[in-house]
């Protein structure tokens, strides 16, 4: 049976999340379009993470991403928590749960609960965007 649009986009997004969990920056960085847009801490929440920015192109978001996985921060995030909510819509994934993402030294830089919104292309299922929202209540920094 053939996978279809709506389970094609979501296990594309997936695959996402497992290769940022290993540390696979090239296949992080690869999963998005040479001219995507990576919103960190977008809206009202762009305050709320001491690691947030807007990225365009592949160049950024690997750049981004290489400071992401330095040794001196440790994400604390399975599948950017634990039995998150997805849901597509149209060309929209909708990832939702918690994450604590925390120093090397231990302390907390942000624990609370995201909202990721990707956009993504039918027809080769990379990412033409990905915004990042978290909640304004959260584990002080």
């Amino acid at each position: 049976m053939a996978a279809t649009a709506t389970s094609a986009s979501i296990t594309a997004v997936q695959q996402w999340y497992e290769k940022f969990d290993k540390g696979d920056i090239d296949g992080v960085v690869d999963a998005f379009t040479d001219d995507a847009i990576l919103l960190v801490g977008a809206g009202e929440s762009d305050d709320y993470v001491p690691y947030g920015g807007r990225f365009v192109g592949k160049a950024q978001i690997r750049h981004y991403y290489t400071a992401r996985f330095a040794k001196t921060m440790q994400i604390i995030r399975p599948l950017c928590g634990l039995k998150p909510f997805i849901q597509e819509t149209g060309r929209w994934v909708v990832v939702s749960g918690t994450i604590k993402d925390t120093h090397s030294g231990g302390r907390t830089l942000y624990e609370g609960r995201y909202l990721h919104v990707w956009s993504v292309n039918p027809d080769d299922y990379k990412f033409a965007s990905m915004s990042m929202f978290f909640e304004s209540r959260h584990t002080a920094l």
